[in-house]
């Protein structure tokens, strides 16, 4: 099981390439289940023991459970978008690197959670005054403040064993998939999709840290009264004010602008050699079908290709020594694709 745990955070070559064939992944989903289950239930007992023991409990069980949550609902609609976006990604696989990263997260939560336990330890012990009260009593605000630093300080530890998930998870992506714009564009839509229902998986199993005024409980009694979407309006109006609309467009427009600059699409800059078939780059051969136009553009030859399976449009750019080899490499392959008639087969490739 270690030499499994070792190999999941290191991206070993065999274990992708285990992947790639998609042999006994059976096996490494359930190495990954394991993971999930004691790096994360390990770590939830260290999130909730500040409240009471029984609130580590809770935390250890549900902790584990909301990361299986969010796998099992995002699997099928990142199966879907891996293949709109052309990544040739299987659901299979598409379900096995997901779990991948959430087992590297995890392992990291493991790791920390005895450091977080010592953290919990030292920190001033909730006061039992404070339970029954308002949360707005006096006697409640020194619990208050000790509960919100240590909320922050698990936010932190769980960005960045998430962060270190999303890391590997990268590196996955691009070693399993040959276009590296599409191994792009499927990790930022996955990150999309997770965080959204992430989100409000995690506003479903609330609480998860324990407010000292409160009795420790597994889910609250209005858990399914609001949603995250609404308990973020109600934050941004708190402290914003009337503000809170332009605020929340700020924020909205901030991210959209992140995701498009994250989803951008360069061109890909290749190789290709002029054969009877076509352009042969990338360990294939385009068919002169399938070129839409050539343009030189100084010492670089520009070529856009259309996939006939999703048309859609990439663009592959070759470097050359100087603008003159670049006009020459243009005029041969308008050539070339000039010697293929609208009512003619391109000839097989030899």
């Amino acid at each position: 099981m270690l030499s499994r745990l070792e190999a999941l955070c290191r991206l070993d070559d065999a274990l992708v390439a285990r992947v790639r064939r998609g042999d006994d992944l059976r096996g490494l989903a359930t190495s990954c289940a394991i993971t999930i289950a004691i790096g994360a239930g390990a770590y939830g007992a260290a999130f909730g023991m500040w409240r009471a023991p029984e609130m580590a409990l809770y935390v250890a069980l549900k902790l584990p459970l909301l990361l299986a949550a969010i796998a099992l609902c995002t699997i099928g609609t990142s199966a879907l978008l891996a293949t709109v976006l052309r990544s040739k990604l299987t659901l299979r696989q598409t379900a096995i690197c997901i779990l991948i990263s959430l087992a590297v997260s995890a392992a990291l939560l493991g790791a920390l959670a005895p450091i977080s336990m010592l953290v919990v330890a030292i920190a001033p012990p909730p006061d039992p005054i404070a339970s029954g009260l308002a949360i707005d009593d006096p006697r409640v605000a020194p619990s208050m403040a000790v509960a919100r630093a240590l909320l922050l300080f698990h936010v932190a530890v769980v960005a960045c064993a998430g962060s270190a998930g999303v890391l590997r998870l990268r590196g996955l992506l691009t070693r399993l998939v040959d276009d590296e714009d599409a191994a792009r564009r499927v990790l930022v839509s996955w990150l999309v999709v997770q965080l959204a229902v992430g989100a409000e998986l995690s506003w479903l199993l609330r609480p998860f840290f324990g407010k000292p005024h409160l009795p420790p409980s597994f889910l609250r009694v209005e858990a399914l009264h609001g949603n995250f979407v609404e308990e973020v309006g109600s934050l941004m109006v708190t402290t914003f004010g009337h503000d809170a609309p332009i605020a929340s467009a700020t924020l909205v427009l901030v991210a959209l602008v992140v995701l498009a600059w994250a989803l951008r699409g360069g061109p890909r800059e290749v190789v290709f050699e002029v054969v009877p078939a076509g352009l042969r780059a990338a360990g294939s051969v385009i068919a002169w079908t399938s070129v839409v136009a050539v343009r030189a553009a100084y010492d670089e030859v520009h070529v856009e290709i259309r996939d006939a399976a999703t048309l859609t449009r990439d663009t592959w750019t070759m470097r050359c020594r100087d603008r003159h080899e670049a006009r020459a490499l243009v005029e041969r392959i308008e050539r070339a694709r000039g010697s293929i008639g609208p009512f003619r087969d391109a000839p097989a490739s030899g």
